[in-house]
């Protein structure tokens, strides 16, 4: 479809079409070109034509586009069938044109020549009927892309101002008072930490991809505060292969599948559960597993739901992201809950832009 690129919007051709002006335009043509002949030769002759072109382009429109050129995807085969149909008509026309003249005294003319003229004109009807096609086509595509990237821009912005969780604010804040009140010299550090995840969300974020480092970093802090919060010891774990720091990445993308981690293993009462998180970076490619441990009424509960909102968010942001460049899959067993993500190397970073 390259001829859409040249053929961008449906201003003039279509907008005749619509209104059937290019219908009276060419029975004026045709209605002119035999102004030497009788009145009754013209006007028959010339309604004739018209009603032929008309049942042309509505059996190119309604039939060929729309059962072999778009359904089946058979460039060749339309063409090919488009063309035949071209030259049965311009055959017909001249039949009809020859018994037209001989019954209303119209100009005899050389059957080679006037074939030759109709088969022109068919083929401009057909040309016009194709290019008045992909013009609309242009159009509804141009139109989906900007409701995309409109709905886009507005999840996004949705999105990102709904990822700092007031809960885990405050159970931050709580904490660190906490370390503050006891003079605990880890207070310093949790400030520093709550700092940088506030300026990651509410600052860096703001761009379309941010470097992996600080996706990872808002990770490790928000394992920190977590931690901080159950207190005692648990099994969490944060495993690192990262090939480039600076690998590119949509920003907290991977976050609501790190806080489900928390959520439903519940750390707090559950002294044997688990959150195993790992990242892996090479070769241009990035792999995220995050795992943790569930209870039988939870294991019932997230059947029931499937995927919570959390999820469906990361999956529609990861299509928006990457298209089909990207694996997103959920294991689920009676003891734990595992989500996989999977971002095929993308070879130029304006594809996420």
């Amino acid at each position: 479809m390259g001829i859409v690129k040249y053929i961008k919007s449906p201003t003039l051709l279509s907008r005749l079409h619509r209104y059937g002006i290019t219908w009276v335009i060419l029975f004026g043509a045709f209605y002119t070109a035999y102004f030497r002949s009788p009145i009754g030769f013209r006007s028959a002759i010339s309604s004739i034509i018209v009603l032929m072109v008309v049942s042309f382009v509505m059996t190119i429109k309604h039939i060929f586009i729309p059962c072999i050129l778009q359904r089946c995807r058979r460039n060749l085969i339309f063409f090919l069938l488009v063309s035949a149909f071209t030259m049965l008509w311009a055959y017909i026309s001249v039949v009809i044109h020859a018994k037209l003249s001989k019954g209303m005294g119209g100009p005899q003319q050389e059957w080679p020549n006037l074939f030759a003229i109709r088969l022109i004109w068919f083929s401009l009807a057909a040309t016009l009927t194709i290019i008045i096609y992909y013009q609309n086509q242009a159009k509804k595509d141009e139109m989906a892309n900007e409701e995309l990237k409109s709905e886009k821009l507005d999840m996004e912005l949705r999105y990102l101002k709904s990822q700092i969780n007031p809960h885990f604010l405050f159970n931050a804040l709580n904490n660190i008072y906490s370390l503050v009140y006891t003079k605990d010299d880890k207070a310093a550090d949790s400030v520093l930490k709550l700092s940088q995840m506030l300026r990651y969300v509410l600052v860096e974020c703001q761009a379309v991809v941010i470097p992996l480092h600080k996706e990872v970093n808002y990770i490790a802090n928000y394992i920190d505060f977590q931690i901080m919060t159950i207190g005692g010891s648990r099994d969490v774990k944060l495993e690192k292969d990262i090939e480039c720091s600076d690998y590119l990445i949509a920003p907290m993308i991977l976050q609501p599948i790190v806080e489900n981690c928390f959520k439903y293993s519940r750390l707090d009462v559950n002294t044997d559960g688990f959150v195993h998180f790992k990242i892996i970076q090479k070769d241009g490619t990035f792999f995220f597993s995050a795992s943790n441990s569930v209870n039988r009424t939870d294991v019932v509960i997230m059947q029931k739901k499937k995927s919570g909102i959390g999820l469906i968010n990361v999956q529609k942001r990861l299509m928006l992201h990457y298209g089909k460049n990207y694996q997103f899959n959920i294991n689920q067993t009676t003891d734990s809950y595992t989500v996989t993500v999977s971002i095929d190397k993308v070879e130029t970073m304006e594809d996420l832009k």
